[in-house]
């Protein structure tokens, strides 16, 4: 995690969320790209306005006044951090998915809009369409439940075993990030495991002695290879999301990281399982495709 981008609207979520942004970056030694996109199709042209001076010269003193606003809010939030503050032009989504290939982003920061957090509009706010369409590791914070970040936290992994081996690799780039993440923080590492309903419906109707092998070898290994670094946890519940949320505040979790997938339509009334995560936990959430 040495380049990260922080995208900003220089929303009262997006000032709150910088204080612990900028702590981040400084304890993991990070490179921070503080983006605003100004999108011209948003704006509203009066027709007073227009009547005196034409669309293009009203536009271009917008995007000035847009400059200032970021120059502004980087010097107020981010003073002697070493960052690349980038204003563009055009459509959010597509600008963010733009300035993070080109710059090599390890990970996207975005602050949720806490007042959509028990609404349907959540499901269709920047931060879930991020999670949907990118698949970028995402950084979300609660700028409400996570105003600074707190010293020696710890950090919970929650990862997914599959009898196929599907997850392996998501698996790994969890870990990767943990450990990490963790030696940089100077943090416990905690691993979650969470059976879910149906395994434990496969272990009432006799497979569980096959599971509960495959699931042993795998926490071996990765037991293996982390040696005594990590506390592991295994825990049960219908909720994915309810368990990780309640094993985040066992171990005091100052940051929780788990993987996402894209498997629900973006459009869809279902919400997808990441952004029941993101709401429910009480620290900020690291999800990783």
């Amino acid at each position: 995690m040495k380049r990260l981008l922080f995208a900003t609207d220089f929303s009262w979520e997006c000032s709150q969320a910088a204080g612990y942004i900028g702590q981040r970056v400084g304890q993991l030694g990070a490179k921070l790209t503080v983006l605003h996109v100004f999108d011209p199709d948003k704006v509203y042209y009066h027709a007073g306005d227009l009547a005196l001076r034409p669309q293009h010269e009203i536009l271009e003193d917008l995007i000035t006044v847009h400059r200032q606003k970021l120059d502004q809010f980087v010097a107020e939030h981010f003073m002697g951090i070493s960052l690349d503050p980038k204003l563009k032009i055009g459509d959010r989504i597509e600008e963010i998915g733009r300035v993070a290939q080109k710059e090599n982003i390890d990970a996207i920061m975005l602050p949720l809009k806490h007042h959509n957090l028990l609404s349907e509009k959540f499901s269709y706010s920047l931060p879930a369409q991020i999670l949907e369409l990118f698949n970028l590791p995402v950084w979300t914070i609660d700028p409400k439940a996570t105003p600074l970040a707190r010293s020696k936290a710890a950090i919970l992994c929650s990862l997914d075993f599959h009898q196929d081996g599907a997850l392996d690799e998501q698996n790994k780039r969890i870990l990767d990030a943990g450990t990490k993440i963790s030696r940089a923080l100077n943090a416990p590492l905690n691993l979650l495991h969470v059976l879910s309903e149906r395994n434990m419906e496969q272990r009432r109707h006799g497979s569980s002695i096959v599971l509960t092998h495959l699931r042993e070898e795998q926490l071996s290994r990765v037991r293996k290879e982390l040696g005594a670094e990590a506390k592991y946890l295994v825990r049960a519940g219908t909720s994915l999301a309810d368990v990780i949320a309640t094993s985040a505040r066992e171990v005091d979790a100052g940051l929780v990281i788990t993987g996402r997938s894209h498997t629900r339509p973006l459009l869809s009334a279902s919400q997808a399982p990441i952004l029941r995560i993101t709401q429910l936990c009480p620290c900020p959430v690291l999800s990783i495709c």
